[in-house]
């Protein structure tokens, strides 16, 4: 199954390819209208899961982001990943029906339990 990642940051990017399962695949764009083609394009249920790093210089508008494509695509599972904690983002992203929220850094074990849950 593949997991969509909107990510701008290298460093992110590199931890989450070492602690992703690996009967998951990866794969990186880098704009939501990226994000939006791949997942017009493919399959619904080739898609698992998408997952949002939000950086620092663009938060709130990646908020804003996420919400916007959990309207759109009602079926995804979408677990975000904020660069800064911020209980007030945290709270707005559930309580729109995003799935999840997770340190960028999460470990192994840790987005294995998010994952199976």
């Amino acid at each position: 199954m593949k997991i969509l990642c909107l990510n701008i940051n290298e460093s992110v990017w590199k931890h989450w390819l070492t602690v992703a399962p690996s009967d998951k695949s990866l794969v990186r764009v880098l704009s939501m209208d990226e994000l939006k083609r791949l997942l017009d394009e493919s399959k619904p249920d080739n898609v698992e899961y998408c997952f949002i790093y939000l950086d620092h210089e663009h938060f709130h508008q990646m908020i804003e982001s996420a919400i916007t494509l959990r309207r759109e695509y009602p079926g995804l599972k979408i677990i975000t990943f904020p660069n800064k904690p911020s209980q007030t983002a945290g709270l707005r992203l559930l309580s729109q029906g995003i799935n999840g929220q997770c340190s960028p850094y999460i470990g192994k074990k840790q987005l294995e339990t998010v994952l199976s849950v």
